[in-house]
């Protein structure tokens, strides 16, 4: 049960916030509305990450096939018009798992795969936390807490240019 709590709090804390905002900036109402629609997506994404803890070696692809169609659907469904336009076009013509590992490796991206990784990969690195896990075998990269929170969970983050790649361990064999 702690757990559960533990795992709402800070969306919890990020809808509290988001209707404050939305109540005194009638302006943005139509992004934060979506910002809100995002953090369900992300709150899901982040319980069900505590549950199924990817390895760090599986994390590319759970993140691709779990969280990605996710994100998207809520993008394109609630999203501004110029955003919804971009993810349909862009998840047509890329893999996801493309866009996650180019993210996770500081890769040069366009501003909707950015969007992608980072709210895909955002709650699922907060959940996983700071303990590394173990490799299978061979390298794996190892997510730490510094990476949950070089991942805001906004979708009005900052240019990727401008932040860094989030913080990865890697691990060898000899290492486990």
């Amino acid at each position: 049960m702690a757990q559960a709590a533990v795992a709402a709090g800070p969306f919890a804390d990020r809808r509290r916030r988001t209707a404050n905002l939305r109540g005194r900036h009638a302006f943005a109402r139509d992004l934060l509305d979506f910002y809100g629609a995002v953090l369900g997506v992300q709150e899901q994404a982040y319980q069900e990450a505590i549950s199924a803890r990817p390895s760090a070696g599986d994390l590319v692809a759970y993140v691709a096939e779990m969280v990605v169609p996710a994100v998207a659907d809520v993008s394109v469904a609630a999203g501004p018009a110029r955003l919804r336009d971009a993810v349909a076009a862009r998840l047509e013509t890329s893999d996801p798992r493309e866009i996650v590992a180019a993210w996770i490796g500081g890769e040069e991206q366009v501003m909707v795969d950015r969007f992608l990784a980072r709210a895909s990969l955002g709650p699922v690195l907060e959940a996983l936390g700071p303990k590394p896990q173990p490799p299978a075998s061979g390298c794996a990269i190892s997510v730490t807490a510094q990476a949950a929170a070089d991942l805001p969970s906004s979708a009005t983050s900052r240019s990727r240019a401008k932040t860094s790649p989030p913080a990865v361990a890697f691990y060898s064999a000899r290492d486990a």
